[in-house]
């Protein structure tokens, strides 16, 4: 199982990177066709908010493996006082979180498929706006089974790196 976590982890970072390579890509030509020739890219805005979304959403599998998100820990402390009840917390917060990232895949692919419905397409971008959609469902399921994956190697104890310390582990 941690063989096809660190597969999927390494696929989502693959795309991640190479979509912010493209934005920068994309962005240096509109630009430099802007400057130079006063003909900027027509499509360069809406290929950007696309490679963004990918880059986003491909990121967020990571994200969602190591817990890499925001936290405010103003009130950590006083938790680590009580384990039984930091343990309950922690145990809601992750069902809260399942349920929103699950939501959120959820409504991203019924998003992709309405757009799909209606023959949705981009204005200047030669790609029916179902395609997109699609790829960054993809990403969104993955980025879920990223956060479910991550409560399974908490519960089982397991870390994502042979041998890893204490501090490496997920969990």
């Amino acid at each position: 199982m941690t063989a096809l976590i660190r597969m999927v982890r390494g696929l989502t970072d693959r795309i991640a990177m190479a979509t912010l390579m493209l934005m920068a890509l994309v962005t240096f030509v509109d630009v430099a066709g802007r400057v130079l020739f006063n003909e900027p890219l027509g499509f360069a805005y809406e290929m950007i908010g696309v490679l963004l979304g990918l880059a986003t959403y491909a990121g967020l599998y990571a994200t969602q493996l190591h817990r890499g998100h925001i936290a405010i820990d103003l009130l950590e402390d006083r938790y680590r006082r009580w384990p039984r009840f930091d343990a309950v917390r922690g145990a809601l917060v992750w069902l809260v979180e399942a349920l929103f990232w699950g939501l959120v895949a959820a409504w991203i692919t019924r998003q992709a498929g309405t757009s799909m419905a209606y023959g949705e397409t981009f204005l200047f971008l030669p790609v029916a706006k179902h395609v997109p959609l699609y790829a960054i469902a993809v990403l969104a399921w993955l980025a879920f089974a990223g956060h479910l994956a991550r409560g399974w190697l908490t519960v089982t104890g397991r870390t994502l790196a042979p041998g890893a310390a204490r501090s490496e582990q997920v969990g």
